[in-house]
């Protein structure tokens, strides 16, 4: 049977339908990642209070548009990435719209000092 130079057509068709299957099986156990799809994202400021974690609250408010949650996070200097500065972090998940565009801006605009 597998002693000619070609294979018949049932032979084809079965190593046709093993790499279907192998196909199958591979791509129902790998870890789904979806492309265009994002679960988190967020915006930084260097203006935003922190270290005072209410300002970054604050900060964050406007950043909310009905739709998902918004989370805000004071992130610490760390010189071994060479950021030296409070940051507040502004972070929308669960379908918030990131970044949310138009008014009111996201982040709220710093304080205007006279």
């Amino acid at each position: 049977m597998w002693g000619n130079n070609y294979l018949t057509f049932y032979q084809i068709h079965c190593v046709y339908l093993f790499c279907f299957w192998i196909q199958i099986v591979h791509y129902s156990f790998e870890p789904k990642i979806g492309a265009g799809r994002v679960d988190a994202c967020g915006v930084e400021t260097i203006t935003g209070g922190c270290p005072n974690l209410a300002a970054c609250v604050e900060t964050c408010r406007p950043c909310y548009r009905g739709i998902g949650k918004v989370y805000s996070t004071c992130l610490k200097p760390d010189p071994s990435t060479g950021i030296l500065y409070w940051r507040c972090r502004c972070e929308m998940t669960d379908g918030a719209p990131c970044p949310p565009r138009g008014e009111p801006h996201c982040p709220k605009d710093p304080p205007v000092v006279p």
